[in-house]
């Protein structure tokens, strides 16, 4: 809901507060994901740099396979795009 609402500070505080970043809300999409489709660059960020160990980011995909790059170019997100691609491992 936090990424729902675009609140980039209640973000900041479930993750403080160890939110789990795989939920997912009556779809296959994650926060992560939820970012990427409301093209909100901020929060994706946000969301991205705290994942740290509990989500593996080069395998977390859709039920459809895309990964958190390759949704963002679907997506039609540019920006998420460009900072992704100078951050996943595997770009394939």
């Amino acid at each position: 809901m936090a990424v729902k609402a675009k609140s980039l500070e209640c973000v900041r505080l479930l993750l403080k507060n160890n939110a789990n970043l795989n939920l997912h809300q009556n779809t296959d999409h994650s926060p992560l994901f939820m970012a990427i489709r409301m093209g909100s660059l901020e929060l994706f960020k946000e969301l991205y740099e705290n994942a740290g160990s509990t989500v593996t980011l080069d395998d977390l995909r859709t039920q459809q396979g895309f990964t958190v790059l390759t949704y963002a170019a679907y997506c039609k997100q540019p920006m998420i795009v460009s900072y992704l691609s100078f951050r996943v491992r595997n770009l394939n």
